[in-house]
């Protein structure tokens, strides 16, 4: 037996601090990274990386945030950035509890956030009801004053990965653009950048990618229509 000394254990304790992203791909298999805010007893608050296979995640519902205790090994590897050699040091989660905390009540959300914003909902399905969704997508706008180009875009898919996602790439890429067909393409083609669905005997992996992007035109639009604006 390996003296108790010489293992590398680790058990963390702490909220979520951010949704996990995608990290890496190795051997086919999927690794996600998020940030984990632990409290000391002095009150001081680590935040640490945790990286962590998809199957780990799966289980999981981290979409509330709430309370994990993470269990794994300290590792580390080296990143080599403007020709220089960093060491970054992480967490590698074997195994992951989402653990009971306090009860929310009410979610408070501030009028500038909805204002003025208009959205659609696709949900793909093999049947139109009692049934999983193979994926699912959100898109909500906010138009110019003059309709003219899109102020504000958001992008949310499910089933796209092992937590709800947004899509950072395809937000930024129609932020301030003209509502034409062209925006709308490179919107909906943006997402397979934030994107990355695996493989599952429901779909795979190359269907569900252009699913994405086909519901992303069409809830693009849509929601673009009940804003007041048209494609030009």
């Amino acid at each position: 037996m390996e003296p108790a000394a010489t293992r590398n254990q680790i058990t963390l304790r702490g909220s979520l601090l951010s949704l996990p992203q995608l990290s890496h791909e190795n051997h086919n298999k999927q690794f996600f990274r998020f940030l984990l805010e632990v409290p000391r007893l002095s009150g001081v608050v680590d935040i640490l990386p945790v990286i962590a296979e998809g199957s780990v995640l799966d289980t999981l519902d981290l979409s509330g945030g709430g309370m994990l205790t993470v269990s794994g090994q300290v590792r580390s590897h080296n990143l080599r950035e403007n020709g220089r050699r960093h060491l970054s040091i992480f967490v590698f989660a074997a195994h992951i509890r989402a653990e009971d905390g306090e009860i929310q009540t009410a979610i408070l959300i501030p009028k500038a956030s909805y204002d003025r914003c208009f959205g659609h909902y696709i949900k793909y399905a093999m049947r139109n009801a009692m049934d999983i969704a193979t994926l699912g997508c959100s898109v909500n706008v906010r138009l110019s004053a003059d309709k003219k180009t899109v102020d504000r875009a958001r992008i949310a898919y499910g089933v796209a990965g092992p937590v709800p996602l947004r899509c950072a790439c395809a937000e930024a890429a129609a932020q301030g653009k003209p509502l034409t067909e062209a925006t709308v393409e490179t919107f909906a083609h943006a997402i397979l950048d934030d994107i990355n669905p695996r493989d599952s005997w429901r779909a795979s992996k190359a269907f569900r990618q252009h699913i994405a992007v086909e519901i992303a035109k069409r809830c693009f639009v849509k929601s673009i229509e009940l804003a007041g604006g048209e494609l030009v």
